[in-house]
């Protein structure tokens, strides 16, 4: 399930790269998935196959990954929390004013900052040799997050 995905975010980067309307959003003429996102899925894909591979030694790089897609939903949170713009919507790619469903070009939804903050942290926590609960709450956490977007 990581690297699907993590697939299906480096679908929607490629799809910033070409811009290929098609490839950012599943519908078109919908809400683009953001690079950021994009990214953040990415990362936590990666994160979510390497620390259910095998190895022992991936716990700290699966980490890593993740830690570093919560420090952007973090980032973003911290942008809507100020009132701030602190460049790192359109780090990546500009997106134009106006686009469909998107109220300040190029950054996510806060509601996927949240997610990607709970499951970073789930994801950080989750080690083979202690116990998962914690992990499984902050990953639960973001079902009722999607339960109550689709209310």
């Amino acid at each position: 399930m990581g690297l699907i995905a993590a697939a299906i975010g480096a679908l929607a980067l490629l799809g910033w790269v070409l811009d290929a309307g098609w490839l950012k959003s599943v519908i078109p003429g919908t809400v683009s998935m953001k690079p950021n996102t994009a990214v953040g899925i990415v990362l936590l894909g990666a994160a979510l196959a390497l620390l259910t591979t095998s190895r022992p030694g991936n716990a700290r790089p699966s980490a890593g990954l993740a830690l570093f897609a919560a420090a952007i939903g973090a980032a973003t949170l911290a942008e809507f929390i100020t009132g701030g713009d602190f460049g790192i919507d359109q780090l990546l790619f500009h997106e134009a004013p106006g686009a469909v469903g998107t109220a300040i070009p190029g950054r996510m939804a806060a509601e996927t900052a949240i997610c990607f903050v709970v499951l970073g942290l789930a994801i950080a926590l989750s080690r083979r040799d202690r116990s998962i609960v914690p992990a499984q709450v902050l990953a639960t956490l973001t079902g009722f997050v999607a339960v109550f977007e689709l209310l």
